[in-house]
Parts: structure tokens; sequence; C-alpha cells
């Protein structure tokens, strides 16, 4: 029998642990924020058709699921191994226990029909790292609706930060919007840490940053949110959306 790397250990610990929060029953009394992004891409972003995701394979469908008008989503993520959890999701048969509670939270009925439905999306769907310069496949796209969930926060230094949001901001459509869904931890979660994927000391996470980010791509911050958290493993939440 072949030893597991340390490398893939992470990976599966990560998918079966974290990764798999939007199945769960439990997902709208552990994880806050549950509770206020979905009504938070419905309001804001109800028009958005062509959207491109950065990151977090595993959460690809369901923020997905929130955007009524979606007709191609693309992901980029850096694990083929978070992609695949992804479209197992929306290949089930039953609907995931946390999209339902989630859709019922904002009166929705969420089936197996709009699980399906939601496959018929997929558009270009990449291992790849959004440091580096997109693949053509990605770069060859203008996009109505950017977003990340916590994974441009995972870059080293402020400088790349800053680039990662200029580089994605060339492939948003005139008034395009980048949505930021981000944290800083308090405690960082054993198999994130083995991945790499966590805020390093390096970068320092925090409103001024995004808006200096956002400036320096030319767009307009239209709304900003930073929320801090007494106890649990997140410390400061951050969220909002800019626009080009």
């Amino acid at each position: 029998m072949i030893e597991k790397t340390m490398n893939t250990r992470a990976i599966e610990d990560y998918v079966n642990g974290f990764g798999r929060r939007f199945l769960e029953a439990n997902l709208l009394d552990k994880f806050f924020e549950m509770k206020i992004i979905p009504e938070y891409i419905k309001r804001n972003f109800p028009d958005a058709k062509v959207v491109l995701d950065l990151g977090y394979g595993t959460g690809l469908y369901f923020w997905a699921s929130f955007l009524p008008s979606l007709e191609q989503l693309d992901g980029l993520d850096l694990y083929q191994e978070f992609l695949d959890e992804a479209d197992r999701v929306i290949n089930l048969n039953t609907v995931p226990e946390g999209y339902r509670l989630a859709h019922d939270y904002l009166h929705e009925t969420f089936t197996v029909n709009d699980l399906h439905k939601l496959k018929t999306k997929r558009g270009t769907v990449v291992v790849g790292d959004f440091r580096k310069p997109f693949p053509e496949s990605i770069a060859s796209t203008q996009y109505d609706l950017i977003t990340e969930f916590g994974s441009i926060g995972e870059v080293t230094t402020n400088s790349e930060f800053i680039e990662v949001i200029k580089r994605s901001a060339q492939l948003l459509k005139p008034n395009g919007s980048i949505l930021f869904v981000n944290f800083l931890e308090r405690q960082i979660d054993s198999s994130a840490q083995a991945l790499g994927r966590y805020t390093p000391d390096s970068l320092q996470l925090r409103e001024e940053l995004f808006q200096q980010a956002v400036k320096e791509a030319g767009m307009e911050m239209i709304d900003f949110n930073t929320v801090e958290q007494p106890e649990g493993p997140i410390k400061t939440f951050f969220y909002g959306f800019a626009r080009k």
C-alpha cells in the first residue's frame, strides 16, 4: 500500500472537514456569514450572468445558487480535489441540508431540480493559481461578476494582493463587479495550514488594503463592511464589492 503524502492527506482533511460545511445541518448556527452573504449576493448582483470564482472550489455552486440570473459559472482553484468535490455535490440526487437551510432562511425553496440546473451553468472550471497569469480560457472571457470567498486573503504580500485585484479587474465587463468575502482567523485550521491556505503575517489584511487595491485597479468601492467577532475561529470578517 502506497503511503499518502502530507499534501494528499491535508487535501482530504480539508475537503472532508471545513470544505463540506455547505452541506451540513448546522451551517447557519456555526457560520454566521451564511445568514448575511446569500442575501447580500441576491440583492447586489441580480443581473450577473457570467461569473468567475477565484479559489475555494468546494463552495463554488453553493454561492452561485443565490445568483438568480446566472448563465455561466467559471472557476479557478489550486486543487483538482476541491473542484471534484463541487462537481460531486451538484450531481447528488438529494438537496444537501446546508443548501436547503440557507435558502429556507431567505424564504426560498431549493429543490433537486434547482441543484441540477446549476450543473447546466458550469462553464470553464480549471486548476490554476490566480497569482499567475490567468489561463487563456479564463483570460479570453469578460465577466459580470468575479467572486472570492477568502481566497485572495491567502496571498503572501500586500503588493501581491493588489496585483491579483488589478488583473481580475481587467476581466470585467464595463460596470462589472468584484465581490469580496474574506476574513482574519483567530485560530488556524490544521488542514488549511498544511495546505498553506491561511493568511500569513506578511499580508496586512484590512479595509485600507481592499480600498487601495480597488483604487489602483481603477474601480470604485461601492460597499464595504468589517465585522469583529468576539469569539470563535474568525477574528475579523470582511465583505463588500467594487465596481468597474
